[in-house]
């Protein structure tokens, strides 16, 4: 939680070993990461800031960074051992198998019948590190729940320790063209169908802040959010990630899909443009779409200054079946022309 909340503030943490990181300070904001978080023996979170104060006096104390940070100071203890948590959820039920697992959660789903569907999370070696449930009741509820393998080999319903992968997290790093982020797995899976790299954070719009989303650092970015309020504020909080990555992503685009009704995504958009085309011809017309929706778009705005339009740009990478236009074979020339303001890119043609 604390490393999620240190990356959504733009303190940009790093690794630097099992359960210990460093950062910039939320409170006194160095250049330098002079914070370091670990775990202690007894699994609380232990902040320490080097930064010292004038008179050689630790500058920032601890009650001062949880609370730039949005926590309390409880926030820091385990759970099962914190003041607000019962003992006896300290020991989880365990079962042989996913499939158990799984069974076992959708028999307390009511009404019945109830479908059941589930999506895995890996890590970049393409090791299973989580697996999301979907339970759905004949009422059209819908129901998540997370599971992880223990190192026993038993599985529970609970997180997986630490800050979770993003879904397809194999595919992401597999490729340098732009990421389409979006809510949900369903989603990734209909932009997959057009062959576009995309990926989304477990737990949907509710904790993006959970998700490790440095490998997305120096990517290009284009959010599809889905067309509800909390799809706005899914987008909003992954913007405000994005621009506390180091290095930052050369270009982020919030894309809103036109002709979408309440609550509909890009799943529900693509079939919709691609109506009776089949093959090729359905995924090109998505793309050509897509592409001019992600042209027509405003970028972020820590790179607006300087991100010449985007005409074209590396969404072609994401779609290998297309072939840019023959003036743009060897990238569109871009003639400079010098202002008062400085050096700007202005695109030729």
């Amino acid at each position: 939680m604390v490393v999620g909340k240190l990356q959504a503030a733009g303190c940009d943490p790093s690794s630097k070993g099992t359960n210990a990181y460093e950062s910039r300070c939320p409170v006194h904001h160095g250049k330098r990461k002079n914070l370091s978080v670990s775990v202690g023996e007894d699994g609380r979170v232990l902040l320490n800031c080097h930064h010292a104060g004038e008179n050689g006096s630790p500058s920032c104390p601890l009650d001062a960074i949880v609370g730039a940070l949005g926590l309390r100071l409880e926030d820091l203890y385990p759970k099962p051992n914190g003041p607000t948590t019962k003992t006896k959820t300290s020991e989880k039920k365990k079962w042989s198998n996913l499939d158990d697992a799984l069974k076992a959660q959708a028999f307390h789903i009511k009404p019945k019948p109830v479908t059941t569907e589930s999506w895995a999370y890996h890590d970049a070696d393409g090791n299973v590190v989580m697996v999301v449930g979907r339970f759905d009741a004949a009422d059209g509820e819908k129901t998540y729940r997370p599971f992880h393998q223990l190192p026993d080999g038993t599985w529970v319903c609970a997180d997986p320790p630490g800050l979770l992968p993003l879904y397809r997290l194999p595919e992401v790093t597999k490729h340098t063209q732009t990421v389409f982020v979006v809510e949900g797995e369903k989603c990734v899976l209909a932009l997959k169908t057009i062959r576009a790299v995309a990926t989304t954070s477990a737990h949907g719009a509710k904790s993006p802040e959970k998700t490790d989303w440095t490998p997305l650092a120096g990517r290009p970015v284009v959010i599809l959010p889905d067309h509800d309020a909390p799809g706005e504020g899914y987008a909003a909080a992954v913007l405000r990630i994005l621009k506390g990555l180091n290095p930052r992503p050369p270009w982020v685009k919030v894309v809103r899909l036109p002709g979408l009704a309440d609550g509909e995504d890009v799943a529900d958009w693509i079939p919709r443009v691609v109506g009776d085309r089949v093959g090729d011809e359905a995924r090109e017309a998505v793309c050509g779409e897509l592409q001019a929706l992600v042209e027509a778009a405003p970028g972020s705005t820590w790179t607006r200054s300087w991100t010449p339009p985007a005409k074209p740009h590396d969404l072609w990478g994401a779609f290998p079946w297309s072939k840019p236009r023959s003036r743009f074979q060897n990238g569109p020339t871009r003639p400079r022309t010098r202002r008062s303001t400085g050096w700007r890119a202005r695109w030729s043609g």
